[in-house]
């Protein structure tokens, strides 16, 4: 049976390799390979896979690349149904289980639930049990990794990263703002566009995609707090674009993420807030922004 770095595989997983770690070295995800990120390959029956790797083409990975909508894209445009699982999708991804769960579309080795999975990615669903939409980046057309790896190859490269799904683009600075303490049933809120420490966005801007991640302690088991990304303008909140639950975890931290893509008029701009529901304060450890915009 093929390996790779360790694990069972089957040929189509090792053949689009080059591509796959190629776009992961462009976007900074990995140094040099998926070595050591591969957390179940093809042919096994983890506890979390429901039979998705019972036969060939399925991988899970590292969170670490997976986690924002560019890294999903450079697997997805390679012909891998991947899909982030974290908490929001289920508590038993939460914590140390968050990992990327791939699937390989066109591979004739893959199981019957792996194949549903399949149906379900083309269809916009998330791959879980249910009907809940697909809430990643997709690319604009749906390839097997044969078609994806000829792409690659014959350097047509489409839709590698979120630049060419917005088109004319420029890169949008990443920012990292540390240490802010949120006191009990309060909210931390901070422009993208401003305070020093991130220089991203506001209007007015013809499109834009941005993902924000935060990482909180201090969030006992059972205790929350929400990220929302919102649209402003000064000091007043227009709209929420995003809401995103975060849930206590055992561990001493944990880190959720929000996206959001949209457009911007004269005067607006986005802004992070983050709202303590406990009855006591926690604290932001880091939270970091990137994203792309087109100017009108």
């Amino acid at each position: 049976m093929p390996m790779l770095y360790g694990k069972s595989a089957c040929d189509c997983m090792i053949q689009t390799m080059p591509m796959i770690e190629s776009r992961l070295k462009d976007l900074g995800a990995i140094e040099n390979d998926l070595s050591g990120l591969i957390a179940q390959g093809a042919y096994s029956d983890g506890s979390l896979s429901a039979n998705t790797h019972a036969g060939g083409g399925a991988m899970d990975v590292s969170y670490s690349v997976v986690d924002t909508k560019a890294k999903v894209l450079a697997w997805r445009t390679s012909g891998v149904a991947m899909w982030p699982r974290t908490g929001i999708d289920s508590p038993k991804f939460a914590g140390n289980n968050q990992h990327g769960h791939g699937i390989w579309i066109g591979c004739p080795h893959l199981s019957s639930s792996a194949q549903e999975q399949v149906g379900q990615y083309r269809a916009g669903g998330d791959g879980l049990q249910g009907d809940r939409p697909d809430r990643f980046a997709r690319p604009a057309e749906i390839k097997t990794w044969q078609e994806a790896l000829k792409d690659w190859t014959d350097g047509t490269n489409p839709d590698t990263t979120p630049q060419e799904v917005l088109g004319m683009s420029i890169t949008i600075a990443t920012g990292t703002h540390l240490d802010k303490e949120v006191s009990a049933n309060q909210t931390f809120s901070a422009p993208i566009n401003g305070e020093g420490w991130i220089n991203i966005i506001s209007g007015p801007i013809a499109t834009f995609m941005v993902d924000a991640a935060v990482t909180i302690s201090g969030l006992n088991p059972g205790e929350g707090a929400v990220l929302l990304l919102t649209e402003t303008e000064g000091d007043k909140m227009i709209k929420e674009l995003k809401e995103i639950p975060i849930n206590g975890m055992a561990q001493s931290w944990v880190t959720e993420q929000v996206s959001a893509a949209g457009s911007l008029r004269e005067g607006r701009g986005l802004r992070i807030r983050v709202n303590n529901l406990t009855d006591h304060s926690i604290q932001i450890e880091r939270t970091q922004v990137t994203g792309l915009r087109s100017e009108k």
